[in-house]
Protein backbone atom coordinates (compact mmCIF):
# COMPACT_ATOMS: atom_id res chain seq x y z
CA UNK A 1 0.00 0.00 0.00
CA UNK A 2 2.84 2.66 0.79
CA UNK A 3 4.96 1.84 -2.25
CA UNK A 4 1.39 2.19 -4.52
CA UNK A 5 0.59 5.29 -2.82
CA UNK A 6 3.88 6.91 -3.41
CA UNK A 7 4.12 5.43 -6.59
CA UNK A 8 0.83 7.62 -7.10
CA UNK A 9 2.49 11.17 -6.01
CA UNK A 10 4.20 11.94 -8.96
CA UNK A 11 0.89 11.95 -11.26
CA UNK A 12 -0.94 13.52 -8.96
CA UNK A 13 1.18 17.13 -8.90
CA UNK A 14 1.71 16.65 -12.32
CA UNK A 15 -2.06 17.37 -12.89
CA UNK A 16 -1.81 19.06 -9.43
CA UNK A 17 -4.50 17.69 -7.56
CA UNK A 18 -3.63 18.80 -4.67
CA UNK A 19 -6.87 17.28 -2.34
CA UNK A 20 -5.53 14.06 -3.47
CA UNK A 21 -2.38 14.70 -2.99
CA UNK A 22 -2.83 16.06 0.59
CA UNK A 23 -4.27 13.05 1.39
CA UNK A 24 -1.42 10.93 0.27
CA UNK A 25 1.29 13.18 2.05
CA UNK A 26 -0.42 13.25 5.16
CA UNK A 27 -1.09 9.43 5.45
CA UNK A 28 2.38 8.81 4.50
CA UNK A 29 4.27 11.39 6.56
CA UNK A 30 2.26 10.09 9.60
CA UNK A 31 4.47 6.61 9.28
CA UNK A 32 7.07 5.22 11.16
CA UNK A 33 9.57 4.73 9.96
CA UNK A 34 9.44 7.79 7.83
CA UNK A 35 9.17 6.54 4.00
CA UNK A 36 12.04 7.44 2.10
CA UNK A 37 11.91 10.77 -0.24
CA UNK A 38 8.08 11.89 1.30
CA UNK A 39 9.70 15.22 2.33
CA UNK A 40 10.77 16.15 -0.68
CA UNK A 41 7.29 15.36 -2.44
CA UNK A 42 5.75 17.38 0.19
CA UNK A 43 8.16 19.91 -0.27
CA UNK A 44 7.50 19.97 -4.07
CA UNK A 45 3.38 20.07 -3.10
CA UNK A 46 3.62 23.28 -1.54
CA UNK A 47 5.40 25.15 -3.93
CA UNK A 48 2.56 24.11 -6.46
CA UNK A 49 0.02 25.55 -4.03
CA UNK A 50 1.67 28.52 -3.58
CA UNK A 51 -0.05 30.60 -6.06
CA UNK A 52 2.68 32.82 -8.40
CA UNK A 53 2.79 36.21 -7.28
CA UNK A 54 2.52 39.19 -9.78
CA UNK A 55 4.90 41.85 -10.12
CA UNK A 56 3.20 44.48 -9.21
CA UNK A 57 4.66 47.01 -6.69
CA UNK A 58 2.46 47.53 -3.63
CA UNK A 59 2.94 49.66 -0.38
CA UNK A 60 5.05 47.83 2.22
CA UNK A 61 2.34 48.13 4.85
CA UNK A 62 0.73 45.90 2.32
CA UNK A 63 3.36 43.15 2.15
CA UNK A 64 2.28 41.87 5.52
CA UNK A 65 -1.43 40.80 3.49
CA UNK A 66 0.13 38.97 0.51
CA UNK A 67 2.30 36.58 2.83
CA UNK A 68 -1.26 35.78 4.78
CA UNK A 69 -3.43 35.13 1.25
CA UNK A 70 -0.34 32.76 0.49
CA UNK A 71 -0.42 31.44 3.51
CA UNK A 72 -4.27 30.32 3.68
CA UNK A 73 -4.30 29.54 -0.36
CA UNK A 74 -1.43 26.87 0.40
CA UNK A 75 -2.14 23.82 1.84
CA UNK A 76 -0.17 22.13 5.05
CA UNK A 77 1.28 19.48 3.83
CA UNK A 78 3.88 18.57 6.62
CA UNK A 79 1.30 19.15 9.46
CA UNK A 80 2.41 19.02 13.01
CA UNK A 81 0.98 15.92 15.27
CA UNK A 82 -1.60 13.82 13.49
CA UNK A 83 -2.45 14.12 10.16
CA UNK A 84 -6.58 13.96 9.41
CA UNK A 85 -7.01 14.28 5.67
CA UNK A 86 -10.71 15.25 4.97
CA UNK A 87 -11.91 11.65 4.05
CA UNK A 88 -15.40 13.26 3.04
CA UNK A 89 -14.16 15.40 1.10
CA UNK A 90 -12.02 13.07 -0.54
CA UNK A 91 -15.58 10.63 -1.16
CA UNK A 92 -17.19 13.23 -2.27
CA UNK A 93 -14.77 14.17 -5.16
CA UNK A 94 -14.43 10.11 -5.96
CA UNK A 95 -18.38 10.42 -6.64
CA UNK A 96 -17.85 13.26 -8.44
CA UNK A 97 -15.41 11.55 -10.54
CA UNK A 98 -17.64 8.14 -11.11
CA UNK A 99 -20.53 10.70 -12.03
CA UNK A 100 -18.27 12.33 -14.69
CA UNK A 101 -17.03 8.83 -15.62
CA UNK A 102 -13.31 10.23 -14.17
CA UNK A 103 -12.39 6.65 -13.69
CA UNK A 104 -8.47 6.99 -13.08
CA UNK A 105 -9.39 9.86 -10.72
CA UNK A 106 -12.20 7.90 -8.53
CA UNK A 107 -10.07 4.60 -8.38
CA UNK A 108 -6.89 6.78 -7.22
CA UNK A 109 -9.12 8.78 -5.02
CA UNK A 110 -10.75 5.82 -3.65
CA UNK A 111 -7.27 4.19 -2.81
CA UNK A 112 -6.15 7.32 -1.36
CA UNK A 113 -9.35 7.05 1.30
CA UNK A 114 -8.89 3.36 2.23
CA UNK A 115 -5.27 3.57 2.22
CA UNK A 116 -5.64 6.28 5.46
CA UNK A 117 -8.40 4.35 6.63
CA UNK A 118 -9.97 0.89 5.69
CA UNK A 119 -12.97 0.76 7.88
CA UNK A 120 -14.26 4.67 6.17
CA UNK A 121 -18.03 4.32 5.22
CA UNK A 122 -16.65 0.93 3.75
CA UNK A 123 -20.07 -0.07 1.78
CA UNK A 124 -19.78 3.65 -0.10
CA UNK A 125 -16.42 3.09 -0.87
CA UNK A 126 -16.34 -0.50 -1.98
CA UNK A 127 -19.71 0.26 -4.34
CA UNK A 128 -17.72 3.11 -6.21
CA UNK A 129 -14.78 1.23 -6.37
CA UNK A 130 -16.75 -1.72 -7.87
CA UNK A 131 -17.81 0.54 -10.31
CA UNK A 132 -15.03 2.44 -11.59
CA UNK A 133 -12.89 -0.63 -11.67
CA UNK A 134 -15.72 -2.53 -13.89
CA UNK A 135 -16.53 0.29 -15.97
CA UNK A 136 -12.92 1.42 -16.87
CA UNK A 137 -12.18 -2.50 -17.37
CA UNK A 138 -15.21 -2.29 -20.09
CA UNK A 139 -14.10 0.59 -21.34
CA UNK A 140 -10.48 -1.13 -22.40
CA UNK A 141 -12.46 -4.71 -23.36
CA UNK A 142 -14.36 -2.39 -26.08
CA UNK A 143 -11.87 -0.52 -27.20
CA UNK A 144 -9.55 -1.19 -30.22
CA UNK A 145 -6.21 -1.63 -28.11
CA UNK A 146 -6.04 -5.55 -27.74
CA UNK A 147 -2.53 -4.55 -25.76
CA UNK A 148 -4.84 -3.33 -22.95
CA UNK A 149 -6.89 -6.60 -22.18
CA UNK A 150 -4.64 -8.07 -19.80
CA UNK A 151 -4.89 -4.84 -18.17
CA UNK A 152 -8.55 -5.14 -18.36
CA UNK A 153 -8.44 -8.72 -16.61
CA UNK A 154 -5.96 -6.97 -13.68
CA UNK A 155 -9.07 -4.29 -13.11
CA UNK A 156 -11.70 -7.09 -13.24
CA UNK A 157 -9.91 -9.25 -10.79
CA UNK A 158 -9.61 -6.56 -8.58
CA UNK A 159 -13.22 -5.66 -8.82
CA UNK A 160 -14.45 -8.92 -7.25
CA UNK A 161 -12.69 -8.22 -4.20
CA UNK A 162 -15.44 -5.20 -3.90
CA UNK A 163 -18.50 -6.86 -4.70
CA UNK A 164 -20.27 -9.37 -7.25
CA UNK A 165 -18.21 -9.56 -10.30
CA UNK A 166 -20.38 -12.89 -11.44
CA UNK A 167 -23.24 -10.02 -12.12
CA UNK A 168 -21.02 -7.90 -14.07
CA UNK A 169 -20.76 -7.54 -17.94
CA UNK A 170 -16.74 -7.06 -16.71
CA UNK A 171 -17.13 -10.91 -15.58
CA UNK A 172 -18.11 -11.97 -19.72
CA UNK A 173 -15.51 -10.06 -20.90
CA UNK A 174 -12.89 -11.14 -18.78
CA UNK A 175 -13.68 -14.82 -19.77
CA UNK A 176 -13.66 -14.19 -23.52
CA UNK A 177 -10.44 -11.72 -23.00
CA UNK A 178 -8.52 -14.46 -21.42
CA UNK A 179 -9.34 -17.15 -24.31
CA UNK A 180 -8.81 -14.48 -26.67
CA UNK A 181 -5.04 -13.79 -25.19
CA UNK A 182 -4.26 -17.28 -24.94
CA UNK A 183 -5.30 -17.89 -28.64
CA UNK A 184 -3.00 -15.41 -30.05
CA UNK A 185 -0.29 -16.21 -27.81
CA UNK A 186 -0.45 -19.48 -29.25
CA UNK A 187 -0.07 -18.16 -33.04
CA UNK A 188 3.69 -18.43 -34.27
CA UNK A 189 4.38 -21.46 -31.28
CA UNK A 190 2.03 -24.34 -32.26
CA UNK A 191 -0.68 -24.27 -35.37
CA UNK A 192 -2.63 -27.22 -33.64
CA UNK A 193 -2.91 -25.06 -30.17
CA UNK A 194 -3.74 -21.53 -31.62
CA UNK A 195 -6.44 -23.21 -33.88
CA UNK A 196 -8.02 -24.96 -31.23
CA UNK A 197 -7.72 -22.65 -28.67
CA UNK A 198 -9.42 -19.80 -31.78
CA UNK A 199 -12.00 -22.76 -32.33
CA UNK A 200 -13.24 -22.54 -28.88
CA UNK A 201 -13.17 -19.08 -28.81
CA UNK A 202 -15.33 -18.47 -32.00
CA UNK A 203 -17.94 -21.33 -31.04
CA UNK A 204 -18.35 -18.73 -28.41
CA UNK A 205 -18.48 -15.48 -29.47
CA UNK A 206 -17.84 -15.52 -33.69
CA UNK A 207 -17.85 -12.10 -33.75
CA UNK A 208 -15.12 -10.92 -31.27
CA UNK A 209 -12.55 -9.02 -32.49
CA UNK A 210 -10.70 -10.27 -35.45
CA UNK A 211 -11.17 -14.03 -34.33
CA UNK A 212 -12.69 -15.36 -37.44
CA UNK A 213 -9.64 -14.20 -39.10
CA UNK A 214 -7.06 -15.42 -37.27
CA UNK A 215 -8.97 -18.79 -37.54
CA UNK A 216 -8.58 -18.74 -41.28
CA UNK A 217 -5.00 -17.32 -41.01
CA UNK A 218 -4.27 -19.94 -39.12
CA UNK A 219 -5.56 -22.96 -41.75
CA UNK A 220 -4.23 -21.46 -44.30
CA UNK A 221 -0.77 -21.41 -42.76
CA UNK A 222 -0.82 -24.51 -41.55
CA UNK A 223 -1.86 -26.09 -44.72
CA UNK A 224 0.98 -23.87 -45.92
CA UNK A 225 3.64 -25.35 -43.66
CA UNK A 226 2.35 -29.24 -44.53
CA UNK A 227 2.56 -28.62 -47.79
CA UNK A 228 6.11 -27.53 -48.17
CA UNK A 229 6.86 -30.04 -45.41
CA UNK A 230 6.19 -32.80 -48.06
CA UNK A 231 2.74 -33.62 -46.64
CA UNK A 232 0.09 -32.54 -48.98
CA UNK A 233 -2.83 -35.12 -47.72
CA UNK A 234 -2.48 -33.13 -44.24
CA UNK A 235 -2.30 -29.60 -46.43
CA UNK A 236 -5.59 -30.40 -47.51
CA UNK A 237 -7.63 -31.31 -44.38
CA UNK A 238 -6.31 -27.36 -43.38
CA UNK A 239 -7.24 -25.84 -46.29
CA UNK A 240 -10.56 -27.44 -46.70
CA UNK A 241 -11.20 -26.26 -43.12
CA UNK A 242 -10.48 -22.48 -43.92
CA UNK A 243 -12.67 -22.94 -46.85
CA UNK A 244 -15.54 -24.13 -44.91
CA UNK A 245 -15.24 -20.54 -43.20
CA UNK A 246 -14.69 -18.50 -46.06
CA UNK A 247 -14.50 -19.16 -50.18
CA UNK A 248 -10.91 -17.81 -51.44
CA UNK A 249 -9.80 -18.71 -55.05
CA UNK A 250 -6.10 -18.87 -53.67
CA UNK A 251 -6.89 -21.13 -51.01
CA UNK A 252 -9.02 -23.33 -53.44
CA UNK A 253 -6.32 -23.47 -55.47
CA UNK A 254 -4.00 -24.57 -52.81
CA UNK A 255 -6.04 -27.12 -52.00
CA UNK A 256 -6.67 -28.86 -55.42
CA UNK A 257 -2.86 -28.46 -55.68
CA UNK A 258 -2.41 -30.11 -52.55
CA UNK A 259 -4.89 -32.86 -53.34
CA UNK A 260 -2.74 -33.96 -56.36
CA UNK A 261 0.29 -33.93 -54.54
CA UNK A 262 -1.27 -36.22 -52.25
CA UNK A 263 -2.55 -38.68 -55.28
CA UNK A 264 0.67 -38.92 -56.57
CA UNK A 265 2.28 -39.58 -53.24
CA UNK A 266 -0.41 -42.17 -52.61
CA UNK A 267 0.09 -43.70 -56.37
CA UNK A 268 4.06 -43.88 -56.15
CA UNK A 269 3.59 -45.12 -52.60
CA UNK A 270 5.46 -42.37 -50.63
CA UNK A 271 3.26 -40.84 -48.46
CA UNK A 272 5.07 -42.42 -45.64
CA UNK A 273 2.79 -42.15 -42.65
CA UNK A 274 -0.44 -41.57 -43.36
CA UNK A 275 -1.79 -37.79 -42.98
CA UNK A 276 -4.69 -37.50 -40.59
CA UNK A 277 -7.42 -37.81 -42.86
CA UNK A 278 -7.07 -35.41 -45.89
CA UNK A 279 -10.25 -34.74 -46.18
CA UNK A 280 -12.14 -35.90 -43.95
CA UNK A 281 -15.44 -37.94 -44.14
CA UNK A 282 -18.65 -36.08 -43.30
CA UNK A 283 -18.98 -35.40 -38.87
CA UNK A 284 -15.58 -35.99 -38.74
CA UNK A 285 -13.16 -33.05 -38.20
CA UNK A 286 -9.65 -33.20 -39.30
CA UNK A 287 -7.06 -31.91 -36.94
CA UNK A 288 -7.84 -28.92 -35.98
CA UNK A 289 -10.54 -28.01 -37.46
CA UNK A 290 -14.21 -28.29 -36.30
CA UNK A 291 -16.83 -31.04 -36.58
CA UNK A 292 -18.46 -30.64 -40.22
CA UNK A 293 -22.25 -30.79 -40.05
CA UNK A 294 -24.08 -34.82 -41.11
Amino acid sequence: VISDQLNRIPGDIASKNLVLLKARLDYLITLTPGVPGVLDFAQTATAISIPTATATPVPTATKPAVEATAEATSLPFVPSGSATPDLTALLQQAQSAVSTTDWDTAINTLDAIMGYDESFQKAAVDALMFQALTKKALTLYRGGDTSRLAEANQLTDRASQYGNIETSEANYESIIASQYIDAVNAIGVDYNLAIRKLIALYGQAPSYRDVFQLLVSQYIGYGDTLASGGQPCSAVAQYQSALSLRNDASVSAKSDAAQTACTTQATQGTSGTPAPGGIAPVGIAPVGAPPTPG
